[in-house]
C-alpha cells in the first residue's frame, strides 16, 4: 500500500502533505492501466516542493511505464489513430497486431491501411469476428466508416463485441459505428433509440451535461486555461456534427455532451451527443467492469487514406476543441470504474492531526500536531510540551 495517495484536480495539480524526507522517494502517477513510476529527489522539509511537470506526466512509451493495450480500427470518415498519437504516445508504440507496440492499428472501411513503411494493417472485418482477438486488448477504438457498413460485421462480430464489454473491455464508437449498438444481439441494443442520421452543416456547438458530478468535472476541465476548449457561454465548438440519436435509456446511460434544443433545425429538443454506459448493463461500482462510449460526431475528422500512418495524420499537432473533449473521455474510458469519491475525514487519518491528502483531490486539515523528541522542527512551536527545537540539528530535544 502507498504511504500517501491523492488524486489530481482538474488542472492536474495534487498535494501530498507529509511527504517522506529522503534522498530518493518513489512516486507513482496512475490512471487505470496507465502507470508511470518516477523517483523524486531533493525534497526540502517544512516547505512546499513543486515538482517538474515532466516528472508527473503519464508514460509516452512502454520503457517509461505501463500503457493499456489499445486496438484502433481506422475509418474513412474519422481517424481515432491520430488522436491517440496526439495525446503524446511515441510513434514506436503504433504497430500491427503482430508487433510489440501498445497500440495496434487495423484497417476499417475507407481508412488508412498501412504504415509509411508500406507495412499493411490487418483487416478489422476479419479480426473482430473472434472474441478471443478482442480479449487481447483493454480498449477498442472504432472510427466512423462513413456508413453503417453492415456488410463487414456478422452476428459473430456483434456477439464478440458484447462479450468483450461484459468481460471488462472498454470501447469508443464514433458516429456510424453506432451499428454495434443498433444491431447488437444482447441488451446493449436498447441503450438508445436511433433516428435517420442528419448532418449539421458548418460549425455548431455542444454543451457539457452538468446534471451529474462527473459532467461538472468534465466541464471544469474543458474550461481550464490549459485545455481552453469552451467559449464564453461554456459551449464546445463542433465541426462535423451528426444527429443520429433520438433518446437514451437514462437508467443505464450517462450523458456527457448534448445538442441544445433550437441550436439547429434538426434539434427540436436537447439531444445526446456523447453518452456512456457500464457493463454488464445496469451494474455499478465493483459489479461493473466494462464501459462503452458513443460520440455522435467525427472526433478527429478523416485522415488521408492515400498516405501511410503517421503521415496520414498531418503535421499540425494542434487539437481541435472536440478532440480535447475526447481526450478527457479516453482517459475516463480507461480508468477504473468506481463510485463517487468520498473524502477522508480526520477520524480516518492516522494520528488525527496535521494536514493530509483526503484521497479525493483535496486535503483535510486536522489541527496542529507537535513533534516528539528527535522529530523535525524549525522552531519551538513545532515541538510537544517540554521540548525545544535544536536549531543546530533541526530536531526537537528535551
Amino acid at each position: 500500500d502507498p504511504i500517501l495517495q491523492n488524486i489530481t484536480d482538474v488542472e492536474g495539480r495534487f498535494e501530498l502533505p507529509n511527504f517522506p524526507i529522503a534522498d530518493e522517494v518513489p512516486l507513482v502517477i496512475q490512471t487505470g492501466k496507465w502507470r508511470r513510476e518516477v523517483t523524486v529527489t531533493g525534497i526540502e522539509p517544512c516547505v512546499e516542493n513543486e515538482l517538474d511537470e515532466n516528472l508527473t506526466r503519464l508514460p509516452r512509451n512502454q520503457a517509461e511505464g505501463n500503457i493499456p493495450k489499445i486496438a484502433v480500427a481506422a475509418g474513412g470518415c474519422d481517424s481515432m489513430e491520430c488522436l491517440v498519437r496526439d495525446i503524446g504516445l511515441d510513434d514506436s508504440e503504433f504497430t500491427t497486431n503482430d508487433g510489440d507496440g501498445s497500440v495496434h492499428l487495423f484497417s476499417g472501411q475507407g481508412g488508412v491501411d498501412s504504415f509509411d513503411s508500406g507495412e499493411l494493417f490487418a483487416d478489422a472485418a476479419g479480426w473482430w469476428e473472434d472474441a478471443d482477438n478482442m480479449l487481447n486488448y483493454d480498449i477498442f477504438l472504432n472510427s466512423c466508416e462513413c456508413s453503417d457498413q453492415r456488410g463487414n460485421k456478422s452476428i459473430l462480430a456483434y456477439m464478440a463485441f458484447e462479450h468483450f464489454l461484459n468481460s471488462g473491455g472498454r470501447a469508443f464508437l464514433s458516429h456510424f459505428q453506432r451499428v454495434w449498438l443498433m444491431d447488437a444481439v444482447g441488451p446493449i441494443k436498447d441503450v438508445a433509440i436511433w433516428r435517420e442520421p442528419s448532418v449539421i452543416g458548418g460549425p455548431s456547438y455542444a454543451l457539457p451535461q452538468t446534471g451529474h458530478s462527473d459532467g461538472q468535472e468534465m466541464r471544469d476541465w474543458l474550461g481550464t486555461d490549459t485545455v481552453d476548449a469552451l467559449d464564453e457561454a461554456e459551449r464546445l465548438d463542433i465541426d462535423g456534427a451528426r444527429i443520429s440519436v433520438e433518446s437514451i435509456d437514462e437508467s443505464v446511460t450517462t450523458e456527457w455532451l448534448y445538442w441544445e434544443a433550437g441550436s439547429h433545425s434538426s434539434v427540436a429538443e436537447d439531444t445526446p451527443a456523447y453518452f456512456s454506459f457500464n457493463l454488464p448493463l445496469g451494474t455499478e461500482g465493483d459489479d461493473a467492469c466494462g464501459r462503452a462510449i458513443f460520440a455522435d460526431l467525427h472526433v478527429s475528422g478523416s485522415s488521408s487514406s492515400f498516405q501511410g500512418f503517421p503521415t496520414s495524420c498531418g503535421t499540425s499537432g494542434t487539437m481541435s476543441e472536440q478532440e480535447r473533449a475526447l481526450v478527457y473521455m479516453l482517459f475516463d474510458l480507461s480508468a477504473c470504474i468506481a463510485p463517487e469519491c468520498e473524502p477522508r475525514e480526520c477520524e480516518q487519518v492516522k494520528g488525527q492531526c496535521g494536514v493530509h491528502p483526503d484521497q479525493c483531490g483535496g486535503i483535510v486539515e486536522c489541527g496542529p500536531c507537535c513533534s516528539n523528541a528527535d522529530e523535525l522542527c524549525t522552531d519551538d512551536s513545532h515541538c510537544c510540551e517540554g521540548l525545544s527545537c535544536n536549531q543546530d540539528t533541526g530536531f526537537c530535544t528535551d
